[in-house]
């Protein structure tokens, strides 16, 4: 089994992770995971990550390279266990969504998926979910402070 070398962005905003719906051409399941994919020659994962969130989502983000965290796990997709290492990114997303320029057919949409419904849609993947959520809910957990007015 060959591994495969991923890059993903974890956007949060707002108690919401941005997620991609991708559906299984095998079994029909729709999954809700996070923008990402293979990393191309001559890429690193922190720009397959950028790539992959603009070409899926038609967003752009500032993704910070400090924030890596990789997690290698098995993956069944179209039938077949993948072995995948993925460098996860947190990010913040920057501008308005532009159209999306994804020809992958297994991408479906893309949605703002509060954070509580996080542990259901990742049910399905416990050991995705454990290495996730931790960084998923901190990253929300750290929402700059409110700005106070004077008196």
């Amino acid at each position: 089994m060959q591994l495969r070398i991923r890059g993903s962005a974890l956007c949060v905003q707002d108690g919401k992770l941005l997620v991609v719906w991708l559906r299984d051409p095998a079994t029909g399941t729709l999954y809700k995971l996070p923008p990402g994919g293979a990393v191309e020659k001559r890429e690193s994962p922190w720009e397959a990550a950028q790539r992959e969130l603009l070409e899926e989502t038609g967003y752009r983000a500032k993704l910070e390279k400090s924030s890596e965290k990789v997690v290698e796990y098995p993956f069944v997709w179209n039938g077949q266990v993948h072995a995948c290492r993925t460098h996860f990114f947190l990010g913040k997303i920057v501008g308005d969504a532009r159209p999306v320029s994804c020809s992958e057919k297994e991408v479906e949409g893309t949605e703002w998926l509060p954070l509580s419904k996080l542990e259901k849609e990742w049910g399905f993947h416990k050991q995705l979910c454990a290495a996730l959520m931790p960084i998923v809910l901190d990253a929300d957990s750290k929402k700059p402070a409110p700005l106070r007015k004077k008196a």
